[in-house]
């Protein structure tokens, strides 16, 4: 089964996020394909070198007064640009929060953190992931992190110590007991760290915070929006814009070939079709993120169809997470669009060369879009990922729970 990852915006390092979501990839997703997950062809649609580039160093934009943000690492890297977020608290969980009541300026909570307890598997693998995901900036030790807290939270020995702890601090100690004896154990050959270090001492804790918030004041609330307003999302935005404007305006050469970034998403194709022939015709998945979903249905919709070496391309899933097609499609951005195109009207399937759609966006990421009733016959849908703000937009792809949602999509596709 080939995979294509096609990143998005604010990505210099072709190593630094590809190498975290192979890894979900090959442990999630592959093993329904493949009885030899290892050996799934994962090619990256890197891009991140003909994208935006700042021929005065980000000075444009002038200095804040309080915290001199500003010009200086105006093209930081995407890990850099994330980083920035995930110092920030981890928010509270969306399905637990409470109903609240305002009075004489005070809030008046009318519910209780809930225990780890009550929560059911995906929302307790996506509680103990955040904070894994939140204890390193390295992507590999990262995702090793992150699939081990999956599978604690996931364990039904642990779900029995959970039901006879005390009370919900309690609780929260046993996951990190039992996360610290499985990330200490033999079978990760000590990759995970030994013995009991900083980020797992302080998980019981930490998890406890986390979980307390979500019985917090609107207030509360009030003050974990104003810390994300950071220069992460200065960066962020300032990057953004550059790429979805560099891609727009060297989207199509002067004969009417396909631009540089589109040139590279299209000989991955390429690799990845002649994988399929090599492997006895397996099926094909893309996945993109943000700004790649745009790059992707250009290609199906415009440069697939006038290339004849993919004349009998067939992608059999296109998961698009976070992306913007909804948006571009309401502003007629893409090469298909035509002034012809009713406004108000559904579009068709975009594709003969392809066979199903998965647009996924979080209703916490603010530059992710649906595409409910502007192109017909996609599976259309929210992804929680608990996560607020800049860091919800990135959240998708550091959820185990996500890839499970994918590989069920996929199975769907293929039957």
């Amino acid at each position: 089964m080939p995979i294509v990852y096609v990143h998005g915006v604010a990505t210099r390092d072709p190593q630094a996020s590809f190498s975290e979501i192979e890894t979900y990839l090959r442990r999630y997703v592959a093993p329904a394909l493949s009885a030899d997950p290892a050996t799934v062809p994962v090619l990256h649609s890197y891009w991140g070198d003909v994208a935006a580039h700042y021929a005065y160093g980000g000075i444009s934009r002038p200095r804040s007064v309080l915290l001199g943000q500003g010009a200086r690492d105006a093209q930081a890297s995407e890990a850099a640009l994330l980083a920035a977020v995930l110092d920030s608290p981890w928010p509270a969980l969306p399905s637990a929060a409470p109903k609240s009541a305002l009075t004489s300026g005070k809030a008046t909570a009318t519910a209780a953190a809930p225990r780890p307890s009550t929560l059911p598997d995906d929302a307790l693998s996506d509680l103990v992931a955040a904070w894994a995901a939140a204890s390193t900036a390295d992507a590999t030790l990262r995702a090793q992190r992150v699939i081990a807290a999956d599978t604690v939270a996931r364990d039904p020995a642990v779900r029995a110590r959970l039901q006879a702890a005390a009370d919900a601090a309690a609780e929260c100690h046993v996951l990190a007991a039992a996360l610290q004896q499985r990330v200490g154990s033999p079978t990760n050959g000590g990759l995970l760290g030994q013995g009991a270090p900083d980020w797992l001492v302080k998980l019981g804790d930490g998890l406890g915070e986390a979980l307390g918030r979500t019985a917090g004041a609107p207030g509360a609330v009030a003050s974990l929006v104003a810390g994300e307003l950071r220069k992460g999302l200065n960066d962020f935005v300032t990057t953004f814009f550059g790429d979805v404007f560099v891609y727009l305006g060297r989207r199509e050469e002067a004969d009417g070939g396909p631009g540089p970034i589109q040139q590279i998403f299209l000989d991955r194709l390429r690799k990845a079709r002649q994988a399929q022939r090599d492997r006895g015709g397996e099926p094909l998945l893309v996945l993109s993120h943000s700004m790649g979903g745009q790059v992707v249905y250009d290609a199906l919709t415009w440069f697939v169809p006038r290339d004849p070496e993919l004349a009998d391309l067939r992608v059999d899933l296109w998961c698009a997470t976070a992306s913007q097609v909804g948006l571009f499609e309401e502003l007629r951005l893409f090469k298909a669009d035509t002034p012809r195109d009713p406004p108000g009207v559904a579009k068709p399937f975009p594709s003969p060369h392809l066979k199903a759609w998965w647009n996924v966006w979080d209703p916490n990421d603010f530059i992710s879009y649906t595409v409910k009733d502007i192109v017909e016959g996609v599976d259309d849908g929210a992804y929680i990922s608990g996560m607020s703000l800049l860091g919800a937009h990135s959240g998708y792809l550091q959820r185990p729970t996500f890839y499970g949602l994918l590989r069920q999509r996929l199975e769907a596709a293929l039957r």
